[in-house]
């Protein structure tokens, strides 16, 4: 019960970012820059490595 209202919040907030353009880039930038500044030790790697994959995904991804 305690975990069920933060994943909806979560899965409304990646909905609205995979439907909003500009959201969507923000959030995307926004996770490289932050995962390549977690990732310069090396416990952050293992949390700035995915952040940086998934923004990346987020700037990539998307209709032309």
């Amino acid at each position: 019960m305690t975990n069920t209202i933060p994943a909806l919040i979560v899965g409304f907030l990646l909905f609205i970012a995979l439907t909003v353009r500009a959201l969507r880039k923000t959030i995307g930038l926004a996770l490289v820059v932050f995962g390549a500044l977690i990732s310069l030790t090396f416990i952050g790697v293992l949390i700035g490595l995915p952040m940086v994959l998934i923004g990346g995904f987020l700037l990539f991804v998307g209709k032309k």
